[in-house]
């Protein structure tokens, strides 16, 4: 039963209620009596919890099994059938310095990579375990905090470095390239994010607001937030951007979710006075449908 609670605005506006409407995604639209029109949708309550730990990463693999990476304790393989853990990796059984996972990852060829703060790139392939970190033959990484983990059109994997710039790696042969401030013109090597974006170029969210990597010839484009400081300010760091499948560019920063399309040289943000129930804005991603779901 549905009805009106003083001061919730997740309840019924008005207790007395004028017609239902059943959409075709199952939703229903009530609309009440001097007092609005509501929608209530059961997918939208149908979250459940896991006392599983503090997780930083989830990916699933080729088998459905889902693979946590955890804050402290390393990596949980849990069975998405019964939620049990029917698997726990440490940084001793992982061969890494750090159990302290912040991203993960699955390829085409179905390998996991996993992300670590000051650990280093971890690969899990064919039940075996391999570790990247500073200073080991033909390594890259100028830092052991590999922020993100993404792969380009022709198979390559990209890692977004904190204090690292961004990295590229030819699995093929497995040569290795960073970009940084003192080998291109990437504006920061505080990365925080990396997406392969709808055209093919290399989104990276970093403290500067984004730059964008051309795979094909390796040149490097930083972006400018725009700003209307009589309007609002918008953090310039990048917790993390996306490059939706419409072209809009969206950064989640402690200020809010900015919106940013370039075509038309438009800018808002989305915050608390949007509706947000927190400006702080940690992670985003864009469903099948085009829709962005923002964590706050």
């Amino acid at each position: 039963q549905f009805t009106n609670v003083k001061g919730d605005d997740t309840s019924l506006p008005d207790i007395t209620a004028k017609h239902l409407y059943l959409d075709q995604m199952g939703r229903m639209w009530i609309a009440t009596y001097k007092n609005g029109l509501a929608m209530n949708a059961d997918a939208m309550t149908s979250f459940s919890s896991l006392p599983l730990g503090d997780i930083n990463a989830v990916v699933e693999d080729k088998d459905g099994y889902y693979w946590l990476g955890m804050n402290s304790g390393g990596v949980k393989k849990v069975n998405p059938q019964t939620y049990e853990v029917v698997a726990e990796y440490k940084k001793g059984e992982m061969g890494t310095t750090s159990d302290v996972i912040v991203c993960c990852y699955k390829d085409r060829e179905g390998t996991l990579w996993f992300g670590t703060w000051e650990g280093g790139l971890l690969r899990f392939r064919n039940g075996q375990w391999t570790n990247w970190r500073v200073g080991m033959p033909n390594c890259a990484l100028t830092t052991n905090n590999v922020w993100a983990i993404t792969e380009d059109y022709w198979g390559n994997l990209w890692l977004g470095i904190l204090d690292g710039g961004a990295m590229r790696i030819d699995k093929r042969t497995g040569r290795q390239r960073a970009f940084n401030d003192q080998n291109s013109s990437l504006k920061t090597v505080w990365t925080n994010s990396v997406q392969c974006a709808s055209n093919g170029w290399i989104l990276l969210g970093n403290s500067e607001y984004c730059s964008l990597i051309n795979p094909k010839n390796m040149k490097v484009i930083n972006l400018t937030m725009p700003h209307d400081e009589s309007t609002f300010t918008v953090a310039s760091a990048s917790v993390q951007a996306l490059w939706g499948k419409n072209g809009l560019i969206w950064q989640a920063s402690a200020s809010g979710l900015s919106v940013y399309d370039r075509k038309r040289g438009q800018f808002n943000l989305l915050d608390m006075r949007s509706g947000f129930h927190g400006s702080s804005v940690s992670a985003l991603i864009e469903d099948a449908g085009g829709a962005i779901w923002a964590a706050t």
